[in-house]
């Protein structure tokens, strides 16, 4: 019964981060990519206490004012993916220049199927080693709506062994 009400809740919470992913852009708060970092720093700091699996953070500090929700949405799905899915450490690199900002999560886990791919970021699409672990099948789809909703880029790149996921935004608004 506890399995099937925290099943629910974590459906509950991506749903409402799905809805959020939309919100116009111009009513959201900015923060620094930096800031946003520190901030995930410590949340993932908190939350993987007893997890064998090291957080490896490269962040430019002199980062580009960003809209605060979408960015932490993609940021805090990308890497609970990657702790879920990683074998022993998962990289976090955060950029910007004067046009783009540049999220890469690199994992050293079993990497994506290639005919999985094109459906990764559907709504409620599980791969095949994901049955393994929980979640709703929306995590990457937020994601996906997320970094539309900036006007981004997404790339999902298989390693070996591992995962790379790239995300690229434009920079736009008052920095």
């Amino acid at each position: 019964m506890s399995g099937s009400v925290q099943r629910l809740d974590t459906l509950i919470d991506d749903l409402l981060s799905y809805s959020a992913a939309s919100h116009p852009l111009n009513t959201q708060k900015r923060k620094s990519l930096a800031a946003i970092a520190t901030d995930l720093q410590k949340h993932f700091s908190e939350h993987t206490l007893g997890i064998n699996k090291k957080l490896i953070w490269h962040i430019n500090k002199n980062t580009a004012y960003m809209p605060y929700l979408p960015c932490k949405i993609i940021l805090v799905q990308l890497i609970n993916n990657a702790l879920q899915y990683a074998a022993h450490r998962i990289r976090i690199d955060i950029d910007s220049n004067d046009h783009v900002a540049t999220f890469a999560i690199y994992d050293d886990g079993m990497g994506i199927d290639a005919d999985e791919l094109r459906n990764i970021t559907q709504p409620f699409f599980r791969g095949q080693h994901s049955h393994n672990h929980q979640g709703s099948g929306l995590g990457l789809s937020i994601v996906a709506e997320s970094v539309k909703h900036l006007q981004g880029t997404i790339e999902f790149k298989p390693l070996s062994p591992g995962t790379q996921v790239c995300v690229v935004m434009p920079i736009k608004g008052k920095q």
